[in-house]
């Protein structure tokens, strides 16, 4: 075939439509009945993945970058990741979960993006990034996390059941996430919207303690049941709350309180701190609470409007906002005030957390996470403003390469053949 053709090239039939598509352009290869991902370093980008009797994409191999995909309208999981060294990105996965919380809810339930230490012989996943997606109306936990060393950073998260960010790991942040609840009452439990932020002790099988080194930072929640919540011991060994801190974010018109840890046992170190929240409640012992305020905000669907008007002294415990702005004083919340010129600040009497001047490094929270942590992508939170009415559909806008062939292919709904000298993929597919 020849290079100049580009665009489609078409013998209309009974049996269907040849089409001709030039290597880059916008259209996604679609998966209907799920993806298993077994080798490692597979790149997965532009691709619409379903499954009406399952899981949507599983991961269980090392190394997997899903970038710029679909993942909907399935059974059980939306995304699976049961292997270490794995980054989800750019992807929009919505609509899953319609095996048990569809239309309502018998008991337990299935995550829309779910990460699985031990299960299926996994050992412990850790090492995972969730960066920039966009994950709402699934019927079960936006995110439903269980490994370790976990980056959930810049996602858009809303009208998921239970939680929206739910997580029994350890060595854990999440930073810069936009999460807010409508008054959807399909994704309701108990009457309630969804928490915003948080989770509980559970007890799993081969599973350590699960709530320890976890940094809450920038997060914007709005609307929900809670702002953060720990629910404290739901089975696990030595439950309670260990090295956490939760920092300069925004908690805003919640319908419990904005803040709410569960003592447990094993309490201590906990800090929350320059949090914009009406009502904090804690238990004192191993914990501290200091400058959370009760600002007046505008609230809604863009997170512009979670910027005060007016400058709210805090501490400079980490140096941009959530939307990656220098901080230039200091200032409660997630979202620096609107005012460019710098106040006078009156220092406060306590001794603070930390004290910086904002530079392009980042300053690690007050808990220092282990080094292996250390994220190796810096992603820059999206700008897009979503909105309870809109509908946003993925962007197919990521150029497939040879490393983008999924590990294990399942049927596809057409038929497709690649011609490497004219870096053309030639697709059957059925009239419609």
């Amino acid at each position: 075939m020849n290079k100049s053709i580009r665009n489609m090239i078409a013998t209309a039939g009974a049996v269907g439509v040849l089409i001709a598509t030039a290597i880059g352009l916008n259209v996604p290869t679609v998966y209907p009945n799920g993806l298993v991902v077994t080798v490692p370093g597979t790149v997965i980008r532009n691709a619409d993945i379903t499954n009406p009797n399952g899981v949507g994409l599983i991961i269980r191999a090392e190394g997997v970058v899903v970038d710029n995909v679909r993942v909907h309208d399935t059974k059980s999981h939306g995304i699976l990741v049961q292997a270490s060294n794995v980054t989800v990105q750019n992807s929009v996965i919505e609509g899953n979960v319609r095996g048990t919380c569809y239309p309502g809810c018998s008991g337990g339930w299935e995550s829309g993006v779910k990460c699985q230490s031990y299960d299926g012989g996994a050992g412990l996943v850790r090492n995972v990034k969730f960066l920039n997606n966009v994950v709402r109306n699934n019927y079960g936990e936006g995110f439903g996390l269980r490994c370790a060393d976990i980056l959930v950073k810049g996602n858009t998260v809303y009208d998921n059941f239970s939680y929206n960010i739910y997580f029994n790991s350890w060595n854990v942040e999440i930073d810069s996430n936009f999460v807010y609840c409508t008054d959807d009452a399909r994704f309701f439990r108990d009457g309630q919207p969804a928490a915003g932020i948080g989770g509980q002790e559970e007890g799993f099988n081969n599973w350590p303690k699960s709530a320890h080194d976890i940094v809450v930072k920038n997060n914007i929640v709005y609307g929900c049941k809670y702002g953060y919540r720990y629910g404290g011991a739901g089975g696990g060994p030595n439950p309670g709350l260990v090295r956490a801190s939760i920092m300069n974010n925004t908690f805003y018109k919640t319908r419990g309180d904005e803040i709410s840890i569960v003592y447990a046992p094993a309490q201590e170190g906990v800090i929350i701190q320059d949090n914009i929240a009406k009502r904090v409640k804690y238990d004192g012992r191993g914990a501290v609470s200091w400058n959370n305020v009760d600002v007046p905000l505008i609230g809604g669907y863009d997170p512009e409007l979670f910027r005060p008007e007016f400058h709210y002294a805090g501490e400079m415990n980490y140096p941009f906002d959530f939307f990656e702005a220098t901080r230039t004083v200091f200032t409660v919340g997630a979202v620096e005030w609107r005012s460019q010129s710098v106040p006078t600040v009156t220092t406060s009497t306590s001794t603070p957390t930390a004290t910086a001047t904002p530079t392009k490094t980042r300053t690690p929270a007050p808990v220092t996470a282990p080094p292996t942590r250390t994220p190796t992508i810096t992603p820059t939170h999206a700008t897009w403003t979503p909105s309870p009415t809109r509908t946003p559909t993925a962007t197919w806008s990521a150029t497939p390469t040879a490393t983008s062939t999924p590990a294990v292919a399942p049927t596809l709904p057409f038929d497709c053949f690649f011609n490497p000298s004219d870096t053309l993929e030639i697709c059957i597919r059925p009239v419609q």
